[in-house]
């Protein structure tokens, strides 16, 4: 039996992505050892030299900054990783942001005149390739973008995060639709709006990305988020990785892009009821579940073959 390492930098999508690989690894018989960061180029080569396994993935989702360097000749393969510090030296899974952008924006454009991005607390690339994307859309259409971007001390001073946030969404012109980088993000701009006395959804409309319930269902009203395909791109980098281990190798130096595979639509309260999920009509014994539970069911009934419909597609 072959062994994959796995170094994680466990962010809350990392079970999802850890299921698309195991749901590989059991097709190849792969025993699958997962390593926690903070993991160094000397741990690394010191975990190779105790495992010899026959490959690796590097989630870095949650910042772990490792490069192809320490791994040597042993066939890696990186999922979520800052494309520069990848440097086109091994093959690279990552979610599509001008797919999860180009829906935000046209989830968004129906219902508000007024836009704007809140971004992360510190520079990253998932980031800015959203605010990029985001920003192109809005100025093709002659709207400008409202930015907020908070300060990196934001993250350990909640109350200050908090009271600059307010004073922002207080300024901003209604209707006004607002995409944040993730679900953490929006329900913040929830609270703000709250707090300042915006109406949801009158004044200010709000989509997230990740699709992370604890956040999502518990917003006041229930926030709205795109899901990324966390479970795709886990099966997609170990079947990379396969190809690697096998000797058929990809080509080096391009990013495979996992698309999102599902809209969240949440509470109507937080989008008028005519904005529903973009899925064929529930059939009458499934009118009953909630825009969420069912965006959720489509996207784990749904086989890339046999439905016609994939899950992610990559960027050839």
């Amino acid at each position: 039996m072959q062994t994959i390492l796995v170094f994680t930098s466990g962010t809350m999508s990392l079970p999802r992505k850890i299921a698309g690989i195991q749901r590989f690894a059991r097709q190849r018989n792969w025993n699958v050892q997962q390593i926690a960061a903070p993991a160094t180029s000397a741990k690394v080569r010191r975990l190779i030299d105790f495992w010899r396994p026959a490959g690796c993935i590097v989630e870095a989702s949650g910042g772990l900054k490792l490069g192809p360097k320490p791994f040597g000749g042993v066939p890696v393969v990186f999922l979520d990783q800052d494309p520069a510090i990848v440097a086109g030296d091994a093959p690279l899974v990552r979610h599509d942001p001008a797919a999860i952008a180009t829906l935000a924006a046209k989830e968004l454009m129906p219902i508000a005149r007024h836009y704007a991005f809140i971004d992360w607390f510190t520079p990253v690339y998932w980031a800015a390739d959203k605010r990029a994307v985001f920003r192109e859309i809005l100025d093709l259409h002659g709207h400008p973008c409202h930015i907020f971007t908070p300060h990196p001390s934001d993250q350990t001073r909640p109350l200050a995060f908090q009271k600059r946030l307010r004073q922002w969404v207080a300024r901003l012109p209604a209707p006004c639709g607002i995409f944040a980088v993730n679900d953490s993000l929006g329900a913040a701009v929830i609270a703000a709006a709250a707090a300042c006395g915006r109406a949801i959804p009158d004044d200010i409309s709000v989509v997230g990305v990740d699709d992370d319930e604890a956040v999502c269902e518990n917003t006041h009203p229930t926030m709205s988020s795109i899901l990324p395909d966390f479970e795709g791109t886990g099966y997609r980098t170990a079947e990379l990785l396969s190809k690697l281990i096998d000797n058929s190798h990809p080509p080096l130096g391009q990013s495979n892009l996992c698309r999102p595979c599902a809209w969240c639509a949440a509470n109507p309260r937080v989008f008028s009821p005519k904005r529903m999920p973009r899925w064929p009509r529930p059939s009458s014994t499934s009118v009953s579940m909630s825009l969420r539970a069912f965006a959720r069911a489509m996207s784990q009934s749904f086989s890339p073959v046999r439905d016609g419909w994939p899950r992610y597609v990559s960027a050839e």
